[in-house]
Formats: C-alpha cells, sequence, structure tokens
C-alpha cells in the first residue's frame, strides 16, 4: 500500500511518466487485499465491528 501512496504522488506531479506504474501496483494491492479477505478470523471482532 506504502508503493501505492509513493506512485500516487508521483503521478499528480507527472501523470504520463507514472500511469502505467501506479496501474500495475494498484492491481498488486488489490489482490493483496483480496487474500487478506479470505483469512478466517483474521483480526479482533472489535476491529471487524467497525
Amino acid at each position: 500500500m506504502q508503493a501505492e501512496r509513493q506512485l500516487s504522488a508521483a503521478a499528480l506531479a507527472d501523470p504520463t511518466a507514472y500511469r502505467t506504474r501506479l496501474a500495475n501496483q494498484r492491481q498488486i494491492t488489490d489482490a493483496s487485499f483480496e487474500g487478506l479477505q479470505g483469512l478466517p478470523d483474521s483480526a479482533p471482532a472489535d476491529i471487524v465491528a467497525h
């Protein structure tokens, strides 16, 4: 997620130079997030409830 944030900031400064790299990083971030969603009981109940 940190890499995506850095690329998002860079893309604001120079969209053409970072558009492809940002799109690729977003795919990686999305895939990582999907993997986390599949973990059973991966967070305490009080965190999941919020």
